[in-house]
């Protein structure tokens, strides 16, 4: 019966875990660089070198996480996000989180023609890689 209790009790923390916001360090002293990791120049390196425990991860890791738009006010600044358009797995764009506007979300970003940089992305893009409703928290 205590084997079962405790195998009970790692699983909902195991859950409980695995559902957090991923943390990441301050950005804004990386405007005007490129972060290079293992993904080149490209978007999630950013996101992989500056987030706490990514770097182990590839992106078929990363599942999708509460809604930015949805659950802006409950999002910490700092937090890894990215699109999730096949659905619940990676696909698309990553950047690091730092607020909600009424037009849109402002993150740090950078991909493979454009270093890090604090941006607007807006509700309602064309661009559905560029289209803040699109985002969702990345979850492990």
């Amino acid at each position: 019966m205590n084997g079962f209790l405790l195998c009970a009790a790692l699983l909902v923390l195991g859950m409980a875990v695995g559902s957090q916001a991923i943390s990441c360090s301050n950005p804004e002293s990386l405007k005007g660089n490129w972060v290079i990791g293992v993904d080149g120049k490209e978007c999630v390196a950013l996101v992989k070198e500056k987030c706490s425990g990514m770097r182990q991860y590839s992106t078929h890791s990363w599942r999708r996480g509460k809604h930015v738009r949805s659950n802006c006010g409950s999002i910490p600044r700092w937090t890894a996000i990215a699109t999730f358009l096949d659905g619940t797995k990676y696909r698309g764009h990553a950047a690091i989180f730092e607020s909600c506007a009424p037009d849109g979300i402002w993150v740090y970003d950078q991909w493979n023609t454009a270093k890090v940089d604090r941006r607007k992305i807006r509700y309602g893009n064309s661009k559905p890689n560029y289209n803040g409703d699109n985002f969702y928290v990345i979850e492990l």
